[in-house]
């Protein structure tokens, strides 16, 4: 169960070691083996003209612990038996060197391929989506370069045995985006045909119209599923919905400006009511991909589309206020006053207009 006489291992002197105790040392010397460097040769395609230079463990190099406790325990006892005892006397007077075996650790080669890859080599780049000249393209993507594990594993021995200086020449091999331009370019068709016409957006007795354009500025490519589709970002699209829908539910459910003494203050309101829900993105696709006109409501034409959108209800009025405070407003803008005798009929709808225009803010880009 030991190791014969002068029986060594790089340099070292196992004689009289057991099986235990030579896989141990097969574990010191892996470790030893961080100390050391390879110099790595991965061609034209790295992105440094320097060998990158990694340690063998690293790399996936281990001592093979088994193999060298059992060549060891295996020098001058194996062979015909009646030779046997001349070993026996040859391990008096001369060494018998065995050579380290050598394994790969796999799982640690494919990490250092992967390392490799990423310091060394250019990424695929994937195709993607935008809005140009008015409609939804394809931008191509870009093939990249990885190394094949493969090819570090079966090196790594070979390169082992070798001895030092280390070295290794890997050859990248071509990697390709996930998403192939073929696959964005129906994405693209999709969302095209379905945002062609615009639609009539509702949200409680309000309403407002999206424009084309717009529905297409507010589309993102969605791959989360492993399936390439279009959505509609739901912060850009609430962002674009928004000044759209300034005032949502009644006065106990708007923040408001009222001017006292001639400066405008804000009056919260028990809740806030805002423009949109968080599901409104998935609503407003399933109803462009559903393609189906509505009827004639109001003063909408025969034949549009549209879709309802729930409104947003916050607790308390702290998000009304905020939203106020964000439009800057310091000063009254413009006050009128139109005078006119008593108790004629006009000046009830004086009053009335007087009443419907009270607190109007005109916002950026719109139109009082």
């Amino acid at each position: 169960g030991q190791v014969a006489r002068n029986v060594v291992v790089a340099d070292r002197s196992v004689t009289g070691l057991e099986y235990d105790e030579l896989v141990t040392l097969a574990d010191e010397m892996t470790t030893e083996l961080r100390q050391e460097t390879v110099s790595i040769d991965l061609g034209e395609d790295a992105a440094s003209s320097q060998q990158t230079e990694l340690d063998p463990v690293t790399l996936g190099a281990r001592v093979d612990g088994e193999a060298l406790a059992e060549a060891a325990l295996d020098e001058r006892r194996g062979g015909f038996i009646l030779v046997r005892p001349f070993r026996w006397l040859a391990g008096l007077v001369s060494q018998s060197e065995v050579e380290v075996p050598y394994s790969v650790d796999k799982a640690a080669a494919i990490d250092a391929a992967d390392s490799l890859a990423a310091a060394q080599l250019t990424e695929p780049t994937e195709p993607y989506l935008e809005v140009s000249e008015s409609r939804i393209v394809v931008v191509p993507g870009a093939d990249g370069a990885t190394i094949d594990p493969d090819e570090l594993i079966d090196e790594i021995e070979p390169m082992m045995a070798a001895g030092t200086p280390y070295r290794l020449a890997l050859t990248p091999v071509p990697l390709a985006p996930d998403l192939s331009s073929s696959q964005l370019e129906r994405v693209a068709a999709e969302a095209n045909e379905a945002t062609a016409n615009g639609i009539t957006i509702r949200v409680l007795d309000a309403s407002t119209t999206a424009t084309s354009d717009e529905l297409r500025g507010w589309i993102v490519l969605d791959t989360s599923d492993d399936v390439a589709t279009w959505v509609f970002d739901e912060a850009t699209l609430i962002a674009g919905l928004e000044p759209k829908f300034p005032s949502l539910g009644g006065e106990d459910q708007q923040a408001r400006f009222e001017v006292i003494d001639g400066v405008p203050t804000i009056i919260p309101a028990s809740e806030t009511i805002v423009c949109c829900a968080a599901d409104s993105g998935q609503k407003l696709k399933a109803a462009l991909l559903s393609g189906a006109p509505t009827p004639d409501v109001d003063d909408e034409p025969v034949g549009s589309r549209s879709v309802e959108l729930r409104p947003e209800i916050s607790a308390g009025g702290a998000e009304g206020v905020r939203r106020l405070e964000e439009l800057g407003i310091v000063e009254e803008v413009a006050t009128f006053t139109t005078r006119h005798a008593c108790c004629q009929n006009r000046v009830t709808n004086i009053q009335l207009m007087a009443d419907i225009v009270k607190g109007t803010i005109v916002r950026p880009g719109e139109t009082f």
